[in-house]
């Protein structure tokens, strides 16, 4: 099997407290990675020929928007493609 997404949990914080959370994640989760690491393991996918896209999640992403998107520049410049997942919170119109 050839992976073409690369999908990253960045914190299991979350605004949400879904019964049905495959990550458990919470408001009172405070696990996080470092964001060094997390630039390290993207560092690593350079040159692996099936890889096109980074996805970042958590918990909810957004939470730290700009941690989010100091990593979706940094996965840019990589050359892959950034995608997040989200419970879209922050989005009051449809």
């Amino acid at each position: 099997m050839k992976y073409t997404t690369l999908g990253i949990t960045l914190f299991r914080k979350c605004n949400a407290n879904c019964s049905i959370c495959c990550f458990e994640s919470s408001p009172k989760c405070n696990e996080s990675l470092e964001v060094n690491f997390i630039k390290k393991y993207i560092d690593s996918a350079v040159g692996d020929k099936y890889l096109r896209n980074i996805s970042f999640t958590g918990g909810e992403p957004f939470l730290d928007y700009n941690l989010l998107l100091e990593l979706v520049e940094y996965t840019t410049k990589k050359g892959f493609n950034a995608t997040t997942i989200t419970n879209c919170f922050w989005c009051h119109d449809l």
